[in-house]
């Protein structure tokens, strides 16, 4: 099964999935495929972000996630490709906009 995820070290030292798209995506739109892909890959009781559809006012900011590469020259959050870790952020960059290029075939 080949999915457009990219696989990346929690602060806690588990593991957060990533799903980036070119384009605007609707938070329903956006949970929905991952929830729908968690199930897939076997992880139905995991958290899935964004927790909400919508905001509760104009103000609100919904939830909140620590990204990869926070802090990045002392982040212990970075990317794998193949379990092999990608240490350097630029590369993380990049994988992203090769990701995201497949990400366009499962739109729909």
């Amino acid at each position: 099964m080949k999915l457009p995820l990219i696989v990346c070290r929690s602060k806690s030292g588990g593991a957060h999935i990533f799903l980036f798209t070119s384009d605007y995506v609707s938070a329903k739109l956006m949970r929905d495929k991952l929830v729908q892909i968690k199930a897939v890959l076997g992880y139905g009781g995991s958290e899935v972000f964004p927790k909400q559809t919508e905001l509760k006012s104009k103000d609100d900011t919904g939830n909140f996630l620590n990204l990869p590469y926070f802090n990045y020259k002392n982040s212990v959050r970075y990317a794998f490709k193949k379990m092999v870790k990608l240490l350097h952020w630029m590369i993380f960059l990049i994988y992203i906009q090769d990701t995201i290029w497949i990400l366009t075939c499962y739109r729909n």
